[in-house]
């Protein structure tokens, strides 16, 4: 495994935790069946992510074959995008198209 892939499935153990899941690191590591002191060496790069175990997390979070290997970095939200992703969330998909067309409108 080279070092960029490892650097990226570090990153990414990390983004899928702050935004998909949006819960501190005991919290996922719950999830994960991992303790906490696992979870952290895995983000902290202390622990590589096995090829097969990024493999396992990319179908159980119904992503694809890969993610994790490549450089998502540009999915990382500042603090106001990561709140408005939430607070979308909560909305129905009828609002959601409704502020999405608002959103078009205004850029054009």
């Amino acid at each position: 495994m080279t070092n960029i892939v490892n650097q990226n499935r570090q990153a990414n153990f990390k983004l899928i935790r702050l935004v998909a899941f949006n819960t501190a690191q005991k919290n996922f590591a719950k999830i994960l069946n991992l303790s906490q002191s696992e979870y952290s060496q895995y983000e902290r790069g202390e622990r590589a992510i096995h090829p097969h175990y990024a493999r396992k997390l990319e179908e159980e979070l119904k992503l694809p074959n890969g993610w994790m290997d490549r450089d998502n970095a540009a999915l990382f939200l500042d603090e106001v995008e990561f709140e408005l992703i939430c607070k979308l969330r909560n909305q129905s998909e009828d609002f959601r198209n409704k502020l999405l067309n608002l959103i078009s409108s205004l850029s054009e």
